[in-house]
């Protein structure tokens, strides 16, 4: 791939998270088609999985990594996502400044959980 490609790529990435068309080798002969980054990441994960295991990772620990991202993936719901949607409830009800301060609130109550980002609640805009 050429590098513009990739550049592309990692900027429509950030913009879009999983929403994201990326130009991908996976046609035939490796030639490069547009592929939404849910279904990329769902093709990449046996290639992650042989990467770490070769690196000597365990395989309780790459399951359980790679578990998380796979979800992640299906459920559509990234850090930024929640923070979105958090913040599209709360806000209407405590104005933007508070809003935000809530969101923040609820993001590090939930990161002490240590539960993955895809597993958490959007708090109810009531």
């Amino acid at each position: 791939m050429a590098f513009q490609q990739v550049h592309h790529n990692f900027y429509r990435a950030g913009q879009l998270g999983l929403g994201a068309e990326l130009a991908w080798p996976l046609g035939p002969g490796g030639q490069v088609r547009a592929v939404p980054a849910a279904e990329l990441i769902h093709r990449l994960l046996p290639v992650a999985r042989q990467g770490l295991e070769d690196a000597g990772v365990g395989t309780q620990e790459v399951d359980r990594l790679l578990a998380v991202i796979e979800a992640r993936a299906a459920c559509g719901q990234t850090g930024a996502v929640w923070q979105r949607r958090t913040l599209a409830a709360l806000e209407p009800r405590l104005g933007r400044e508070r809003g935000l301060a809530a969101m923040l609130e609820h993001y590090l109550e939930h990161q002490r959980t240590d539960d993955p980002v895809h597993t958490w609640l959007v708090p109810s805009g009531r």
